[in-house]
C-alpha cells in the first residue's frame, strides 16, 4: 500500500490548488503560499513545469498514488488504443479504492485506502484489502456486515454528494436562462423555446436526500424565470433528461458542471459537435474537443468538428 507523507494541506499549498475540494483547505480562505513571503508572485512555468504540475496533481487527487505505480498505469495507457490520457483516468477509477470512494461508502480517498487495508471491502463476496485491485465491468463490490456501523461509514452516507460550486446560485441561473432564451429566439430562430434544467445532485436530491443544492439554488432560479415568461422546467434527474432530450422533446438542456453535459454530447455527436458561446454581440464558435496533442503530426484528426463549427457560425451570422 501506498502510504501518504505530506499532510494533505501541505500537498494543497505545494501544488497552489485544493485538490480535493476539503472545506477546511487553507487555500479556501488564502490563496497565496504561506508565510510572510506568500504575496510574492511566482514566476511562470515552462512547458514541462506546467505538466510535471499537472501530474503532480492527478497522482495527488488519486490518493498521492507513488511514481512508480502511475509510470506504470502510464505505460499500459499508452499501449491501449484511443486517447492516452482517457485510457489514463480510466485505469485510475478502475482502482478500489476510487471506486469506494465514489460510491460513497467513506468520505475521502484516504479513509478509502485505510478502509481497503483493514479488510473491510469485499468483492464479489471475497476480502479483498489491496487498494490498487483493479475493478472490472460486473463486479459486485460491498461493505462487510461488521464494517457498516463503523462512524467514518455512517457519515459519509449522510453527507452531501459534493462540497458546492462557487459558481452555481440562483442569481448565475437566472441570468444563464434569460441569455440562453433570449439566443435561442433571436440566433436559432425559435420563437418559443422549451428549456429542462439538471439537477447538481444524483437523481436531482431526492428530495434532499443526496443534497439540497436543487431546492436551495436550482428550484428558485427557474420559478423566478417562469414569472419572467421563459418555458423553463426542472431540476431533472441527469440519468433520463437526456434520452428524452435526444428524442427532441427540449430545445436545450442546461448542466451544472462540464462531464454532465459533454457526455451525452459527445456520445451522440462525437465527430460533429459543436461549441457556441451565447450572451455575445459576435457569432463566436469552436471545435468540441481538446488539443489532441498525442496524435498532432500524425494525419488521424477528423475535421468533422471544425467544419460543423464553420457551417454553424455562418448559419448564425445570416440571422
Amino acid at each position: 500500500m501506498t502510504k501518504r507523507i505530506r499532510a494533505k494541506h501541505k500537498i494543497d499549498r505545494r501544488l497552489g490548488e485544493n485538490i480535493w475540494g476539503r472545506p477546511k483547505s487553507p487555500l479556501n480562505k488564502r490563496e497565496s503560499r504561506p508565510g510572510q513571503h506568500g504575496e510574492r508572485r511566482s514566476g511562470k512555468l515552462s512547458d514541462f513545469g506546467q505538466q510535471l504540475r499537472a501530474k503532480q496533481k492527478l497522482k495527488g487527487y488519486y490518493g498521492n498514488i507513488s511514481e512508480r505505480h502511475f509510470r506504470r498505469l502510464y505505460a499500459e495507457a499508452n499501449r491501449i488504443k484511443g486517447s492516452t490520457s482517457e485510457n489514463l483516468i480510466a485505469l485510475l477509477e478502475r482502482r478500489l479504492d476510487a471506486v469506494v470512494y465514489r460510491a460513497k461508502f467513506v468520505p475521502t480517498v484516504f479513509a478509502a485506502r485505510q478502509f481497503i487495508s483493514h479488510g473491510h471491502v469485499k468483492v464479489n463476496g471475497r476480502k479483498v484489502d489491496i487498494s490498487s485491485y483493479r475493478v472490472r465491468p460486473g463486479d459486485e463490490i460491498e461493505v462487510r456486515e461488521k464494517a457498516r456501523q463503523i462512524p467514518m461509514v455512517l457519515e459519509a452516507i449522510q453527507s452531501g454528494e459534493r462540497d458546492v460550486p462557487d459558481y452555481i446560485t440562483a442569481e448565475r441561473l437566472r441570468t444563464v436562462l434569460n441569455i440562453l432564451e433570449q439566443d435561442l429566439r433571436d440566433k436559432f430562430g425559435i420563437p418559443e423555446p422549451h428549456i429542462v434544467v439538471c439537477g447538481l445532485n444524483p437523481h436531482a436530491g431526492e428530495g434532499g436526500l443526496f443534497g439540497d443544492e436543487e431546492t436551495q439554488f436550482i428550484v428558485p432560479a427557474i420559478e423566478t424565470a417562469r414569472l419572467e415568461g421563459i418555458d423553463a422546467s426542472g431540476p431533472h434527474s441527469a440519468d433520463t433528461l437526456f434520452w428524452f432530450a435526444a428524442q427532441g422533446r427540449y430545445d436545450a438542456v442546461i448542466c451544472m458542471y462540464h462531464d454532465q453535459g459533454l457526455i451525452p454530447l459527445k456520445l451522440l455527436h462525437f465527430d460533429d459537435g459543436v461549441n457556441v458561446t451565447l450572451g455575445l454581440p459576435i457569432v463566436r464558435t469552436s471545435v468540441d474537443h481538446g488539443t489532441a496533442f498525442d496524435i498532432a503530426g500524425k494525419g488521424k484528426a477528423d475535421p468533422g468538428s471544425l467544419l460543423a463549427a464553420v457551417d454553424l457560425a455562418a448559419t448564425l451570422a445570416v440571422r
